[in-house]
C-alpha cells in the first residue's frame, strides 16, 4: 500500500535507488521510474530526481543528512537526495 499511496509523488525523470531486490521489483512496476541498486555520481547526471526508498525497520526511523523526506508510511520510507 506505501508503494501505491507513493506513487503520485515520484515525478517525472526520477530514478529509485534501493538495496533490496525484491522491493526494487516492485517499486519499478508500481512507480514507474527507473531503478538503480547502487549510488553513482552518474546518477545525479542523468536524472532529475535520486530518491532512495527503504523498508522501516523496528518502530521508529530516524533519518539524518541533506535529504527530504518524500514519504513515510507503515512500511517504507522515500527520501530524495540533493543534487552533488
Amino acid at each position: 500500500m506505501d508503494l501505491l499511496a507513493m506513487s503520485e509523488l515520484v515525478e517525472p525523470g526520477s530514478v529509485v535507488v534501493t538495496p533490496d531486490l525484491a522491493l526494487g521489483y516492485w517499486a519499478e512496476y508500481v512507480l514507474d521510474c527507473d531503478l538503480a541498486k547502487w549510488f553513482s555520481l552518474e546518477l545525479f547526471e542523468r536524472y532529475e530526481h535520486v530518491l532512495l526508498l527503504l523498508r522501516k525497520r523496528g518502530a521508529r526511523f530516524v533519518y539524518v543528512g541533506p535529504v527530504r523526506l518524500v514519504y513515510e508510511g507503515r512500511a517504507l520510507v522515500l527520501f530524495e537526495l540533493p543534487p552533488l
